[in-house]
């Protein structure tokens, strides 16, 4: 009798150690797979933000745009002075020829798109609120003739 129930109580044990190992393993599978992936962000075209890429209408592709972009220091006392803006070209061999657009730091979700004014002699592009001027290679971004922004290729 004392046999049968050493087996009894063995088998008992096992299946009680087993069916706790099981569980664990569930719970580790789970916590795993809540967890998002490093790396494993992606906006609705692909763009990994975490490792700094941002889709570019213009370019039609993503860009890093402290890369790509010309840096545009803020120089109004009423904006955050450690973030920039950037302009990207939709084409760099000749800016005045397309489109530029604009990446500002109060836009986390977006950008604007700037079309080139042709009737002033510079390089100027606007989209009715936001004018982007360049002049001998320094480029100003003004919101309704107030200066915001200034910077130039580096």
């Amino acid at each position: 009798m004392k046999k049968v129930f050493y087996i009894s109580a063995i088998l008992i044990g096992t299946m009680a150690c087993q069916t706790q190992q099981n569980q664990n393993e569930k719970a580790d599978s789970t916590a795993v797979d809540d967890v998002p992936m490093v790396g494993g962000d992606q906006d609705k075209h692909g763009c990994k933000g975490s490792a700094g890429y941002t889709w570019s209408t213009v370019k039609n592709n993503c860009i890093r745009v402290f890369e790509e972009g010309i840096r545009l220091n803020p120089l109004d006392s009423t904006l955050n002075q450690t973030v920039s803006a950037f302009v990207v070209f939709a084409n760099e061999a000749n800016e005045n020829e397309g489109e530029s657009e604009l990446f500002l730091p109060t836009l986390t979700d977006s950008s604007l798109i700037l079309k080139p004014l042709k009737d002033n002699g510079a390089g100027s592009w606007s989209n009715g609120t936001y004018l982007l001027t360049q002049w001998k290679g320094m480029y100003t971004l003004a919101e309704n003739k107030k200066t915001l922004y200034q910077g130039n290729r580096q």
